[in-house]
């Protein structure tokens, strides 16, 4: 293997998760430079496919990946699920939640992190007006059931913050300062 092989390899594992078709043109680009110019760069490879990485962002498939998987950790972390199964630990789902939007918004850009967050969010939002229509319901067979104001406008904002903070958080370029 030439020494251009091996940068360009060098250079194709720091740029995981980016698409196939961004990841080739880059790499092709990037070795007709270096056989035109006769010489490496000094730069290390590894960083200038992360670097690149961050400007073209993570493939379709990943994103999707992301978004799917966002969705159990948001209907784990719903506050009301401990009532009928207590062993459900619903801050831990939570803060997987916050951490999988972060992860989102930081590999796949803002569009991603804000998606993740909405996939997240969204079954969090649904179980609070199903358990607050359902109450009433259930209320008038049996008077101990009732959520609470406060339960509800944490539901409500550690919901809506989830998909804000994905789009927050999220850029591809991050420049240092």
């Amino acid at each position: 293997m030439s020494e251009i092989e091996n940068y360009l390899k060098q250079v194709r594992k720091g740029m995981r998760f980016v698409s196939r078709t961004n990841k080739t043109s880059f790499c092709d680009e990037l070795g007709a430079q270096f056989e035109h110019r006769g010489s490496l760069p000094q730069e290390n490879p590894v960083a200038l496919g992360k670097a690149m990485r961050q400007v073209y962002g993570i493939g379709m498939f990943y994103r999707i990946i992301l978004i799917v998987t966002a969705f159990p950790l948001g209907i784990f972390s719903i506050p009301m699920i401990s009532s009928w199964f207590p062993g459900v630990p619903v801050n831990l789902f939570l803060l997987l939640s916050l951490v999988w939007v972060f992860l989102a918004a930081y590999y796949g850009g803002r569009w991603s992190g804000l998606f993740t967050g909405l996939s997240a969010a969204t079954p969090r939002i649904i179980a609070l007006i199903i358990f607050s229509i359902g109450l009433d319901f259930i209320n008038t067979f049996f008077d101990s059931y009732e959520v609470s104001s406060e339960v509800t406008g944490l539901v409500l904002i550690t919901s809506l913050l989830l998909p804000i903070v994905g789009f927050v958080s999220g850029g591809r370029i991050r420049r240092p300062e």
